[in-house]
């Protein structure tokens, strides 16, 4: 079940199918024969966001790899791709996908996260852009946005004298 869900989301038009292994996987061939592999579309939830946010307020994309959005380059794909321009975007956003029961992701600039191959249902929000990149310093508190780098923070806190976080120097 988990790899027709996976083929469904990612396949595309020329992609070749080989299924090889042991025990039952021929019932993945007898489930495509039976009902084939469109395409992915633009599914429900793109459709329902696109219709409420505008670009400058989010981008949104469909069937998104996530790969493309984490350290590691790994992951399937996620329904939906979104990126506020602004905190009252992730906040409309976020209430939007709450009263609509559509699962949402939120991550800072994709360090140190991992997606399954088999996709993310939802939206993946991710925080980037000077908004979610804020760094503010009141006396010894530091109060930083979740889409800062952690290198860029290191270079800050040690440009302003404050120390204790050298531990995480090569942790993305």
């Amino acid at each position: 079940t988990e790899v027709l869900s996976y083929l469904r989301q990612s396949a595309q038009e020329g992609d070749l199918l080989m299924i090889v292994g042991a025990g039952d996987v021929e019932r993945i061939g007898q489930e495509i024969n039976a009902y084939p592999i469109e395409p992915a579309t633009t599914n429900a939830y793109f459709a329902q966001l696109s219709a409420i946010f505008t670009p400058d307020e989010v981008l949104l994309r469909a069937a998104e790899p996530l790969a493309r959005h984490t350290f590691y380059r790994a992951g399937g794909v996620a329904d939906v791709y979104a990126e506020p321009k602004s905190i009252a975007a992730l906040s409309a956003l976020s209430l939007f996908c709450q009263k609509n029961e559509i699962p949402l992701q939120v991550i800072g600039s994709g360090s140190n996260t991992w997606f399954s191959d088999l996709g993310l249902p939802g939206v993946l929000c991710m925080l980037k852009g000077e908004c979610f990149e804020q760094y503010e310093r009141t006396g010894n508190t530091v109060t930083v946005g979740a889409g800062l780098p952690g290198a860029v923070l290191l270079d800050k806190l040690e440009a302003d004298g404050l120390s204790g976080l050298e531990f995480m120097h090569g942790i993305p």
